[in-house]
């Protein structure tokens, strides 16, 4: 398997749930949710786009690291230091923040995926090495890569997966 390509170790897209961009980030957490106890251990979501005329398209994906970001941010998350000292200077506090976040929550929950999906990441091309893969993924601080034949996304790959053919590679490389 040494000519192995990313198309090898990938998984088609139709095998992921899938989300509008225009779907609230509630409906991307409920489908998560309701993937994740039908499929086992589903964290990420194919996001599709319609045009005009219904068809749709793939254009991205989102995770739940993703969603986690977008609630951290919203709701300004701090740590055990940080919340202390500022318990200790305003007495209030836990009732202010409380309200500040429970906005937060609200707000996000509201956003669509357009609107939180990460920075478009650059699919790999399914003929390209898994070590090519593994570095993109590495780059773009991610664990999912979109790969695309023909410029469509077909499917994902996983970093566990990409890993796990690293690892097999060598075992039977030490072999020889």
């Amino acid at each position: 398997m040494t000519d192995a390509k990313t198309k090898d170790l990938m998984f088609s897209v139709s095998e992921y749930p899938t989300i509008d961009k225009e779907a609230s980030m509630g409906t991307a957490i409920n489908t998560l949710r309701e993937h994740y106890n039908r499929l086992g251990d589903n964290r990420v979501l194919v996001v599709i786009a319609k045009n005009d005329s219904g068809d749709t398209k793939t254009v991205g994906v989102i995770t739940i690291i993703d969603i986690l970001q977008t609630l951290k941010h919203l709701t300004k998350f701090y740590d055990t230091n940080e919340l202390s000292q500022m318990m200790h200077a305003v007495q209030d506090y836990g009732t202010r923040t409380r309200k500040h976040r429970e906005t937060g929550l609200n707000k996000g929950f509201e956003l669509t995926i357009r609107e939180i999906m990460p920075r478009e990441i650059e699919p790999v091309d399914s003929s390209c090495p898994p070590l090519q893969a593994l570095q993109a993924m590495m780059l773009n601080n991610t664990d999912t890569l979109a790969v695309c034949e023909d410029e469509e996304i077909v499917g994902l790959v996983r970093a566990v997966d990409l890993l796990k053919y690293m690892e097999e590679t060598l075992d039977k490389g030490m072999g020889d």
